[in-house]
């Protein structure tokens, strides 16, 4: 436990994909959120043109690095 092993349970991997879930979760969930009323109550496609292009670059790079 943390007690015994201190701060090197935080450099497991499971820990580290934990917080990493317990981050992008709810921020992921916002975006989504927010691009769906602003698609269907607002009328307005603008965010979700942004978001395609936030998404082409994030799998681009993912590319690039996997590439590399």
């Amino acid at each position: 436990g943390f007690v015994n092993q201190g701060r090197s349970v935080f450099k497991k991997d499971i820990v580290v994909q934990l917080l990493v879930v317990w981050v992008v979760s709810p921020v992921l969930s916002m975006v989504l959120s927010y691009t769906l009323i602003q698609l269907l109550i607002e009328q307005n496609v603008y965010p979700v043109i942004a978001m395609a292009g936030v998404l082409i670059s994030v799998f681009g790079v993912k590319f690039l690095m996997n590439q590399a």
